[in-house]
């Protein structure tokens, strides 16, 4: 029973037990060969200053890697990687934001940023 943002959790005659129902962040943990990733966000405007329609936005498969399954060997968490389009990826909330859910296998590299020479 809600009361006003109080949540009954047990009732008698007399005495009603509530506890404030608050929101929790949601903390995702992969599992097997799994990877959290939070995905680069698209550049929305071009480098003079335009602002890109959404249908010429290109999606990219790229993104930091945030958690790590135990039977993932070769990526660690602050890796940033770039996925196959044709994953089939998990939305989920991690630390109130959206993450995907990938396999390991869906990774085909890991982007390092080398200084220009």
């Amino acid at each position: 029973m809600n009361l006003n943002g109080i949540f009954a959790i047990g009732m008698n005659q007399n005495l009603i037990i509530q506890k404030k129902l608050t929101t929790m962040a949601q903390h995702v943990i992969p599992v097997g060969k799994k990877l959290l990733i939070k995905q680069k966000k698209a550049e929305t405007m071009t480098k003079s200053g335009f602002i890109l329609p959404e249908m010429a936005i290109k999606k990219e498969c790229i993104g930091t890697v945030m958690g790590i399954g135990q039977s993932v060997e070769e990526i660690k968490i602050g890796d940033v990687v770039q996925y196959t389009e044709h994953c089939l990826p998990t939305a989920m909330q991690h630390d109130q934001e959206e993450h995907l859910l990938i396999q390991e296998g869906d990774v085909f590299a890991i982007l390092v940023e080398v200084a220009d020479v």
